[in-house]
């Protein structure tokens, strides 16, 4: 297989819009001229990158066959396109297709060491950091040829597209590059060979940037000066098993444990019996499986210290525990000792690609000018009803947020009561955030917030109700979403996850003030909080009784360049900061961070 490191052109000459292009051919028929469809938005700066420079005119490309016609297939969840051109296309006598992403300032798509096989030319897109920034040296282990040897029939042309292969393959870890006699749901080989953006990260931290440690010092502040021993873990541990054993099947909410050990060679594992539930049959500690798979990437490229951390396995966190508990949700009171990472979808690597696989493809059909300016939400009633929480003096300051989470460490502990049997009804569903936004959205213009099913028990009268007044939806994709100018991240069961897709998408995002923090996000109460997404730079804050919320979409849509503004820097931001490799980074950094609380060693 070609060396995709050996054929990087020199100098790259890009198009600015969303077409696809050659700067140079062999081919010597009729040629046409390609212009830019659309041009740059005036809100998004443009591409200035050392390997690039901006075509001085339009570019020669060769006139398709009589005949040809550009088609689209999917071949092991990759999107290819192929136009039936023939010939090679070339500049400095090295291959080149690329194209280029109308919005993004920072990256072009290049695609280099590929020639013309029977039929046509493939398309594929790859990232800034394959095109303009050293190659990283691989794993040690990676062998892509072997993984060659191995393609099915179906896929043994892409042995002369190097670049294409590693799309395919990496995609997920499909039997077809990566078959496994063990069944292991993460082969070696996928683990060593398809993350070369992470890997520069961890071998050279100082390039990849600072932009971690504000949110990691925050998380951190209440372990400093503090150490836990090994003696301390176990009988935790222990204690947790004892509680556990009190009500078996019911506490599958506690933190689960999970030990590396021998510099990264041993790795311990959740006891995944302990998530076996008798209330929710599907319960299977996916999150805390999330995190063991990406700590085995980290690990297969740079050996991680010595571990012994608990994490929750619940969205829901509420309780003093005497060790640090890392989490994707925490209580903004009490604070606790624990620890952020990020969502279960955004650790896991495949559920990650495919949330946001589709996502850059899409920005060139919605550029910002031709999407509705409306506020768009579809969900289920996924609210608590059962604590005593006023919303709007909670978002006067009058009462705690602690309220909004009582009754929950009980609920953990398996200590159920008439609280917790509480359902929606007429007199309690516009008393949630949720509930609020759906209400609102029947008499604001503006809002189309409308319900696509039942989550939390219900009256079925209050159903019928929201299905007559037209309060009911079917669900609507992350792709048709991308047609609106504004979303909502609303707290769910616990606070949601959404916005870290939603900021993907160039829309301005709303997000609400929560009694819980997740990760990133800064806290509005507390002005000392640092955090990586700030509001009014990144998201519109809001009150947790959304009583702002009108003002500020009526004021977003009468200034409509501020909001652009604010969609493309989120957008900016989550490209750098939210990709899969970034999220993998910071887990990185905070579990060798975490390591230096630990004295492992009693002896």
């Amino acid at each position: 297989m070609a060396d995709v490191s050996s054929s990087r052109p020199g100098v790259v000459r890009v198009i600015q819009g969303p077409v696809y292009g050659y700067a140079t051919t062999a081919f010597s028929g009729v040629t046409k001229t390609i212009q830019p469809q659309v041009q740059w938005p005036a809100y998004v700066a443009q591409p200035s990158v050392q390997c690039r420079t901006p075509a001085a005119a339009p570019t020669a490309v060769p006139k398709a066959l009589p005949g040809a016609s550009k088609r689209v297939f999917t071949n092991a969840k990759s999107l290819m396109m192929v136009y039936n051109f023939k010939g090679d296309f070339q500049i400095d006598g090295r291959p080149l297709i690329l194209s280029v992403d109308p919005v993004d300032s920072e990256r072009s798509h290049v695609a280099t060491g590929l020639r013309a096989w029977d039929g046509g030319i493939v398309l594929a897109k790859y990232s800034f950091d394959f095109c303009c920034l050293p190659p990283i040296p691989e794993h040690e282990s990676c062998h892509w040829e072997e993984v060659e040897s191995r393609l099915e029939e179906g896929l043994r042309f892409l042995e002369n597209f190097p670049v294409v292969l590693r799309e395919v393959c990496c995609v997920l870890p499909h039997g077809s590059c990566w078959p496994s006699d063990t069944g292991d749901v993460l082969p070696r080989g996928f683990a060593e060979c398809c993350f070369p953006g992470l890997r520069r990260m961890l071998l050279d931290p100082e390039g990849a940037g600072s932009w971690a440690r504000e949110d990691l010092e925050e998380e951190f502040r209440p372990l400093e000066g503090r150490t836990w021993s090994k003696r301390q873990l176990d009988a935790f541990a222990e204690d947790m098993d004892r509680v556990r054993a009190t009500r078996p099947g019911k506490l599958v909410d506690l933190p689960c444990r999970v030990r590396v050990g021998d510099h990264g060679r041993e790795m311990i594992g959740c006891d995944w019996r302990q998530c076996q539930s008798s209330r929710d049959s599907a319960n299977d500690c996916s999150y805390v499986r999330a995190v063991e798979i990406a700590l085995r990437i980290l690990n297969t490229h740079l050996p991680l210290p010595d571990l012994d951390l608990f994490i929750s396995p619940t969205e829901n966190d509420f309780g003093d525990w005497p060790v640090p508990i890392f989490t994707r949700c925490r209580p903004q009171e009490p604070r606790g000792l624990y620890i952020l990472l990020p969502f279960e979808w955004q650790l896991h690597p495949w559920q990650s690609r495919k949330a946001t696989a589709g996502f850059k493809k899409a920005m060139a059909k919605f550029p910002w000018e031709d999407r509705t300016a409306r506020l768009l939400w579809r969900g289920t009633n996924s609210n608590w009803v059962n604590r005593p929480c006023s919303m709007k003096r909670v978002s006067d300051g009058s009462m705690p947020w602690s309220a909004c989470l009582a009754g929950l460490d009980d609920e953990i502990l398996g200590l159920w009561d008439d609280r917790f049997e509480l359902v929606w009804n007429f007199s309690n569903w516009f008393e949630t955030p949720r509930g609020a936004l759906v209400l609102l959205s029947q008499y604001v213009e503006g809002i189309d917030a409308k319900w696509t099913g039942i989550s939390h028990a219900m009256e079925p009268t209050l159903w019928d109700y929201f299905e007559k007044m037209g309060m009911t939806s079917e669900p609507v994709s992350s792709m048709e979403q991308m047609k609106y100018k504004y979303g909502m991240n609303v707290e769910g069961t616990g606070n949601s996850d959404r916005i870290y897709w939603q900021l993907q998408t160039g829309q301005v995002v709303f997000s609400h003030e929560s009694s819980q923090v997740a990760w990133l996000l800064v806290d509005l109460r507390n002005q000392s909080r640092r955090g990586l997404l700030k509001p009014f730079q990144h998201y519109v804050p809001m009150r947790y009784d959304l009583k702002d919320l009108v003002e500020n979409l009526d004021w977003l849509q009468r200034n409509d360049e501020a909001a652009a503004s604010i969609a493309a820097t989120a957008r900016q931001a989550a490209e750098k900061y939210l990709s899969y490799d970034a999220v993998l980074y910071y887990l990185d950094r905070a579990v060798r961070r975490y390591a230096h609380h630990l004295l492992l060693d009693d002896g």
